[in-house]
């Protein structure tokens, strides 16, 4: 069946063949909360038209809906086939693990998260590197891990949708640095010998003290 995250849908049918001694009136549309529709959550028996747009909000649900049609002479055709169609307005959830405003030293082994609470059910779960489209980048499934090793700050985007439309995302930058600090020390006599040559004695202690 149809999956959306509209709370006042549309629901559109086609028209039947009307008897030859007999004339159009009208039709008769039901919108239920079981398949046998028992429970009738909105109705309309008066659409003139094949096609009717809700004036009242429905909740999160499966929905069945059916429609009939009545002829001038007030007889009724049998009911359509029962449709199904899932109202789901929640955003699937999306994220990632290691998100911390540390630097890292080392490779970066990363744990993707995603699900969908919904109704409609998860659509997909994408990820990508210093790029915001997500939606064109790589799949993955709840669980998954990656690994970075790019050094300095990076951006890793996610994105999610399900089935009904519903989109979300997430980002964070992580950044690393593997290089080890380096110190470089410059030996005394050698600083001194860069402006001059130190031949006596006196001269070398000279350069130490200054050092």
């Amino acid at each position: 069946g149809a999956k959306t995250n509209v709370t006042k849908p549309t629901f559109s049918w086609k028209a039947w063949t009307i008897g030859w001694c007999s004339t159009f009136s009208n039709y008769e549309i039901q919108i239920c909360s079981d398949n046998g529709c028992s429970s009738v959550t909105q109705s309309k028996t008066d659409a003139t038209t094949t096609s009717w747009t809700l004036s009242t909000a429905l909740a999160q649900w499966t929905y069945y809906w059916r429609v009939r049609e009545k002829d001038s002479l007030g007889r009724y055709s049998e009911w359509t086939s029962v449709r199904s169609l899932i109202v789901d307005t929640k955003a699937p959830s999306v994220s990632a693990d290691k998100s911390s405003s540390s630097w890292y030293t080392s490779d970066i082994s990363i744990t993707l998260s995603v699900s969908d609470s919904g109704w409609a059910g998860l659509e997909y779960g994408k990820y990508k590197w210093d790029d915001s489209s997500c939606t064109n980048g790589t799949t993955f499934s709840n669980g998954s891990k990656i690994k970075w090793s790019t050094e300095w700050t990076h951006v890793l985007y996610l994105c999610a949708k399900d089935n009904a439309w519903n989109t979300k995302t997430w980002s964070w930058t992580y950044k690393l640095d593997k290089a080890n600090p380096v110190i470089t020390v410059t030996d005394a006599s050698t600083t001194c010998a860069a402006s001059k040559t130190v031949t006596s004695r006196s001269e070398r202690a000279s350069c130490r003290e200054r050092v």
